[in-house]
Parts: structure tokens; C-alpha cells; sequence
């Protein structure tokens, strides 16, 4: 009995290290990705091409933000882990906090996408987003975690944490693929050149206007 409390205690203080990750990434998501709404969202002021090299810009951006970020958060894993992890489940938690600190990229990348997309008139975007990160979130419980797993694994609270890491990134990365066929839909709306590479580039001009 004493160790079954020991295991789930142990799983609760762990999973609750995903959400104070979380907390800590909004100080970048509660940042540019709100600020430049009015900017991008500008139809009246701003070319089409205009609005859509400062959404690239900011994805950049906030991308090289998240990196750098993930980078510090892997390098100390340990303390971050002393501060949020009681002393007693600490050793066996590290791991799962160094697997949920991607996190800190694939979040910004979302962010980005989302309100980017919603400034330039396609509110669904981050609709599809949620729905692809819910679909894969489901799939890889029902395949891995359920009680009936495909395969003999034994889910473990570490196997949650790379299930819930990687739809995250999924759902990131299909955001940049929908935002792509926005862009190209949105470029034929007006009788502009629409290809894969005719996306308006990053700029530091762009950026400058956003921040």
C-alpha cells in the first residue's frame, strides 16, 4: 500500500512540473504574439505582402527565441527540478522534466502560428491546430497508455511525457503547413504570385515594425 501512494504521488509532482514549464514559456507567449495583433491585423495601412512578412517575421523570432530558451531549461534541468520537484521523488523526476522542457519550443512555435493567424482574418487555424493536437493526443493514449496497449511496453509516467511533447510538435508543425495554405489562398484572393516559395521573408526591418 505505502508504495503504491509512494508511485502515485510520485506521478502527480511529476506531471505538475509540465504545467509550471508552461507557465514560465506564457512570459514569451504573453509577449510580441500579442503585441504585434494590431500590426499584422492592419488591412488598411499595409499591403497583403506587408502583413505577411510580419507574420513570418514574428514566427522566426519567437522561434529563436524558444530555442535559446529550451537549450537553458535542458542545462538545468537539475535545478529546475530542485524547484519545483519535492526532495524525495526529485531523481527519479528528471527526466520526465527534461523531456517536457521541449516544450518551451514547441509552445512558442503554437502561440505564433495562432495569433498570427487570427490577425490576418483565419481564426480557424487555431481551431485545426487544437483539433490535429487532440486527434494525436488520443491516438497515441489509445495505442500506448490505455489499458490495452498495442505491443507489450508498460506505460510508464516518462512514456506520457514524450506522448504529450510530441503532439505537441506535431500540432506545431502542422501549424506551419496550414499557415502556408492560408498564405497561398489568401495571396490567389488578390492576384498575388502563390507558390510554396513565395512566401514574403523574415526580415529585421519586419521586426523592428513589430516590436
Amino acid at each position: 500500500m505505502l508504495l503504491i501512494r509512494t508511485h502515485r504521488f510520485l506521478k502527480v509532482v511529476t506531471t505538475d512540473v509540465y504545467t509550471y514549464i508552461g507557465t514560465i514559456v506564457e512570459v514569451l507567449n504573453e509577449g510580441l504574439p500579442r503585441t504585434v495583433w494590431i500590426i499584422i491585423g492592419d488591412r488598411s495601412n499595409r499591403s497583403l505582402n506587408k502583413r505577411l512578412s510580419l507574420t513570418y517575421t514574428l514566427i522566426t523570432f519567437q522561434i529563436l527565441l524558444g530555442i535559446p530558451l529550451m537549450i537553458i531549461f535542458l542545462s538545468s534541468a537539475k535545478y529546475l527540478a530542485a524547484a519545483f520537484v519535492p526532495e524525495v521523488v526529485r531523481q527519479p523526476s528528471l527526466t520526465y522534466v527534461r523531456i517536457s522542457l521541449v516544450q518551451a519550443l514547441s509552445s512558442v512555435m503554437s502561440t505564433a502560428v495562432a495569433n498570427s493567424t487570427r490577425a490576418l482574418d483565419h481564426p480557424d487555424v487555431p481551431l485545426l491546430i487544437s483539433a490535429v493536437q487532440f486527434a494525436v493526443t488520443i491516438l497515441f493514449d489509445l495505442l500506448i497508455v490505455s489499458k490495452f496497449p498495442v505491443g507489450s511496453s508498460k506505460p510508464i509516467v516518462n512514456m506520457q511525457a514524450m506522448i504529450r511533447v510530441a503532439c505537441d510538435l506535431v500540432s506545431a508543425v502542422c501549424g506551419f503547413g496550414i499557415i502556408n495554405l492560408a498564405r497561398l489562398k489568401m495571396q490567389r484572393s488578390v492576384s498575388l504570385p502563390s507558390s510554396p516559395s513565395s512566401s514574403p521573408p523574415p526580415s529585421p526591418r519586419e521586426l523592428e515594425t513589430d516590436l
